[in-house]
């Protein structure tokens, strides 16, 4: 099962969601541990819903950001930079 790049994300997760469930039913029907089938099914579900986005960081692709705001006076340091480092 591959991501494909038209793919809305919403369907992307609908498809993984189906799949893994049925692997964990067939898990289930042979026996395993119902505790194992559910850690190995959210592990497997949240590796395959990652794989796009880290795809993406690795290939440099650019993320839609909105911009930060400028500080209000000088001195004070833009959001999100910690508050005891100030540009002089």
């Amino acid at each position: 099962m591959k991501y494909q790049q038209n793919e809305d994300i919403r369907d992307w997760a609908q498809r993984v969601s189906m799949f893994e469930r049925g692997v964990a039913l067939q898990r289930l029907a042979k026996g395993d541990n119902l505790e194992t089938i559910l850690e190995d099914m959210s592990r497997r579900i949240v590796d395959k819903m990652m794989y796009p986005i880290t795809k993406a960081v690795k290939e440099g692709a650019v993320i839609d950001q909105e911009p930060r705001p400028e500080p209000v006076a000088s001195g004070i340091a833009p959001t999100g930079v910690a508050d005891h480092v100030v540009d002089n």
